[in-house]
């Protein structure tokens, strides 16, 4: 008898640390791979309103975004299909 498949779970184009960012620093976002290709990014709040957005024109394996003017909360970092939840926190 065969063992079914199990599908793979497909890994994060990227990653966010830390997860629980200060007010006023910043987010390092880095690639799962070795760079990032040119890319849109979106940052939504909690209810899925876009606060902020940008590119990644470069060919880099990480950048930094600042929290700066972010109220405490929940937040989600979008590029491509991925996605990755963070707080900002006081």
């Amino acid at each position: 008898m065969e063992k079914p498949s199990t599908p793979m779970q497909q890994q994060p184009a990227f990653r966010v640390s830390p997860t629980q960012v200060p007010v006023n620093a910043t987010l390092t976002v880095m690639a799962a791979s070795q760079q990032f290709t040119q890319q849109q990014y979106l940052l939504s709040d909690s209810s899925g309103k876009i606060i902020r957005k940008g590119y990644v024109s470069e060919r880099l394996s990480e950048f930094r975004l600042s929290m700066v003017g972010l109220p405490a909360g929940n937040y989600e970092l979008q590029m491509g299909n991925s996605s990755e939840k963070f707080s900002v926190i006081v």
